[in-house]
């Protein structure tokens, strides 16, 4: 091997202390020598990659829980007040200004570390081989396109409401003291940085080895396979599906473009990946998920999080300490069985892979309480582990995308093909007619396909719902999905 991985690093960790951009201390101090090697490059962008897949980001909060109860998709009790002002959007409640100031300052935090990489990377070029400046450089500009733009899908306007120049957030492509230079921006102008981060992304990954080789060899790093496919001889060049590759750029510009609007560019960008062959075998890169993938030779052990999807996860090894206390406890996240029944439409697909029980959803009797619950099945790996791996974007978001955004013809094709790997019955094909039934027949396919994985959320907000219909009727002041402000943010707009 002509790398070798160093051990993975919290780097760049930073105290608690009164505001949120007290980041630079220690990037003062370790810079120097941090830069010194390729491998403190590698270390530096793999630690960001550790913290944004901690509980305070996509390792719990900005996945599994603060957009899925504001989607409604878990029960709370109201005991809970955390939890019920979280689902009744009262996020501006002084008791919830910890939890999202903690989640706003985890994004900056990470973005800062990308940040001084950024600004070390070019003046050190000659330290690089088998083309890692350009892998390097160009997964740490796309994920700092893609945090900025879940930033600004958490707390920008929902976009039927959003104003080119109102204010917004920071995009932060430096890291300085000088706080001025870290004051919001309109909504344009972060949308211009996040489309110019993700361009100079695609650029620099158009050899990134998720071109070259199949998921099977870049997720088995040191095997040579029987049919004689090579294997990257650089470690670093391994688990790209784990990494911002280069169709984690091109979905995130197709999620990108339909979150403004501008459909025929998110279904480029959506195709472009749905087509995606690697050059060793001419096979999918990605392929959807089906009753066969799930299950696998394994059946104690099915594949629920769809690993085949996946084109950008987090994985953290110590997430069954964060996950069993809300999937293997008892008085965890949970949901009415009636209710799944009717929102996965199980009388009219009875088969479809998502809804399964009890591979999917169980329903146990609470010792404590004496009361059946229907447990979440999705993150666990058997009934006393759960998994590692946290997908932020998949395949089946893709079809989804092209559903959307396609012609009827197209989109009723995209869907059939869809339908077929979900295990549901035909009587959809051909059924999208109008606009109308376009938008009933995604509603259903978002809430069935990324329970918990927080994008019910961003469908509600993209379309600018102002009526829940499951589980029960709500209604949402639409002006609410902007999440509010950190204080300490605030006093400096």
């Amino acid at each position: 091997m002509k790398c070798k991985y160093l051990p993975v690093l919290l780097l760049f960790v930073f105290p608690g202390c009164s505001g949120w951009l007290d980041i630079r201390p220690q990037l003062e101090i370790v810079e120097e020598d941090m830069f010194a090697t390729e491998w403190g490059f590698q270390d530096v962008l793999i630690g960001a990659y550790s913290k944004i897949s901690t509980q305070v980001m996509y390792g719990m909060y900005t996945t599994i829980l603060v957009p899925e109860l504001l989607a409604h998709h878990w029960l709370v009790s109201s005991s809970n007040v955390e939890y019920t002002n979280i689902q009744n959007f009262n996020l501006d409640n002084p008791d919830l200004d910890g939890l999202l100031a903690a989640i706003w300052r985890q994004y900056y935090q990470t973005i800062a570390n990308l940040n001084s990489l950024l600004a070390a990377i070019d003046s050190r070029t000659s330290l690089f081989v088998d083309g890692n400046y350009e892998l390097i450089k160009g997964e740490a500009l796309g994920l700092r396109a893609f945090l900025h733009f879940d930033l600004l899908r958490f707390w920008g306007d929902a976009p039927g409401l959003a104003n080119g120049e109102s204010i917004t957030i920071p995009y932060m492509k430096v890291t300085t003291k000088d706080l001025n230079l870290l004051r919001s921006m309109s909504y344009d102008e972060v949308t211009r940085q996040i489309k110019n981060d993700l361009d100079s992304a695609e650029i620099l990954l158009q050899h990134d080895p998720i071109l070259s080789y199949p998921p099977s060899v870049l997720n088995s790093p040191g095997n040579l396979y029987a049919n004689g496919i090579p294997f990257p001889e650089n470690s670093f060049h391994y688990y790209r599906q784990n990494r911002f590759n280069l169709y984690a750029v091109k979905a995130t510009k197709a999620r990108f473009h339909l979150w403004r609007g501008e459909k025929e560019l998110a279904l480029q960008h959506a195709r472009e990946v749905i087509e995606a062959v690697d050059a060793a075998t001419g096979n999918p890169v990605f392929t959807l998920a089906n009753e066969v993938s799930m299950t696998g030779i394994n059946t104690s052990t099915p594949d629920l999080v769809m690993t085949s999807e996946h084109i950008f996860a987090i994985h953290n090894s110590a997430l069954q300490s964060i996950l069993s206390p809300l999937f293997l406890s008892y008085g965890g996240l949970t949901q009415d069985r009636l209710a799944i029944r009717s929102g996965f439409e199980v009388n009219t697909h009875p088969n479809d892979i998502r809804a399964k029980e009890p591979r999917n959803w169980e329903e146990k009797l609470n010792a404590q309480t004496q009361q059946k619950e229907y447990f979440f099945k999705k993150y666990l790996a058997s009934d006393t582990k759960t998994v590692q791996v946290i997908p932020l974007v998949r395949l089946a978001e893709m079809y989804l995308i092209a559903i959307e955004c396609a012609p009827l013809p197209e989109a009723n094709e995209w869907l059939r093909q869809f339908r077929i790997s979900r295990n549901m019955e035909s009587l959809v094909d051909a059924s999208l007619v109008d606009e109308s039934a376009v938008y009933r027949r995604l509603e259903r396919e978002y809430r069935k396909e990324f329970y918990g994985e927080g994008q019910m959320f961003f469908f509600y907000k993209r379309h600018n719902v102002a009526t829940y219909s499951w589980p029960l009727a709500f209604s949402v002041d639409v002006t609410r999905y902007k999440f509010p402000k950190p204080v300490d943010q605030i006093i400096y707009e």
